[in-house]
């Protein structure tokens, strides 16, 4: 049956079926195929299904639109993601959560492929907040920058004595602080993004987020995001000095 965790219930469907096939099921019970909006949540998630022998499980989260964006089929926002080592890559296609040893971990398959599934909505009571009607501009911790078209924060970090770090040095700080190496969506970023690091004195290379660990899979963003060829060109010419 289903099972309460905070302000959301969870019911993980009987059948194999297609992505299509999952969301429609979930939707005759007033319910949508799960999103994860936090660590917490995904923690809750890979315990209700990580152990299970089944391989895969379907997510709502899917880029049939636009290869490069990743919605829910419920058009929440996607806040949160836990990709596998090698994904999404340049795949196209349904977000599944995956089981065993790599439980938890997000993975994009063919979504005609079947597999079980997780049906969420709100818990009999509580009431979902209002859609808001105007995006509130973000609020970042003293010290980082941003715009208000844009939903993540930056700051510029260099060690006073002019110590450099490796990019795995790098990446670790910044995830160790809560954040991810720099991961850039659209050309509109990317200026807020430039322009933030010249305020910051940068005269020199900076490392960012784009690493290639699987040649066969290209690049992708150490934070999981799609990668654009259009950005990649744009970074190349800005980050290359």
């Amino acid at each position: 049956g289903w099972k309460r965790h905070g302000f959301y219930c969870y019911f993980i469907g009987d059948e194999m079926s297609k992505f299509s096939e999952a969301n429609s099921t979930c939707n005759t019970h007033a319910a949508f195929l799960m999103t994860v909006e936090d660590r917490f949540e995904q923690a809750y998630l890979t315990s209700l299904i990580g152990l299970r022998p089944e391989k895969y499980f379907w997510t709502g989260l899917s880029n049939m639109g636009e290869k490069e964006t990743f919605t829910w089929t419920n058009k929440e926002r996607v806040l949160y993601t836990h990709w596998d080592a090698e994904s999404p890559g340049r795949k196209q296609g349904c977000v599944v959560m995956r089981t065993g040893n790599k439980g938890g971990l997000w993975d994009v398959i063919n979504c005609d492929e079947k597999a079980k599934f997780v049906c969420k909505k709100w818990a009999q009571g509580v009431t979902p907040p209002p859609i808001p009607t105007t995006t509130p501009e973000p609020k970042c911790p003293e010290g980082w920058g941003t715009k208000s078209h844009i939903s993540s924060c930056y700051q510029y970090y260099t060690r006073p004595n002019g110590e450099k770090k490796t990019w795995f040095e790098a990446r670790d700080f910044c995830q160790t602080i809560g954040g991810d190496l720099l991961s850039i969506n659209n050309k509109e970023e990317q200026d807020s993004v430039f322009s933030t690091i010249l305020k910051a004195g940068a005269q020199k290379s900076v490392w960012i987020g784009l690493v290639s660990s699987n040649p066969e899979e290209g690049f992708q963003w150490s934070d999981g995001s799609p990668v654009s060829h259009f950005v990649c060109i744009l970074l190349y010419i800005i980050f290359d000095i």
